[in-house]
């Protein structure tokens, strides 16, 4: 089964091969780039998906938005 980050990334690199406009291969290519990225910091524990702390050297998520919004 492939992962949804390994989806995103097949349809972006698809889409930088046979898309008929330049500038949407080019999107294509960076929206690639940054899948990739994406997958190699799961891969080496870095970025841990549905973890309450999904990003190493960041604090733990508190559970509330850092900003003014309601509540």
């Amino acid at each position: 089964m492939i992962s949804y980050p390994e989806d995103r990334r097949q349809r972006a690199l698809d889409t930088a091969t046979s898309h008929p406009e330049r500038s949407a291969r080019q999107r294509a290519r960076e929206k690639a780039t940054a899948w990739t990225a994406a997958i190699e910091e799961m891969l080496t524990g870095r970025v841990r998906p549905g973890s309450r702390t999904p990003v190493a050297d960041l604090p733990a998520w508190g559970g509330r938005a850092a900003g003014g919004g309601p509540g």
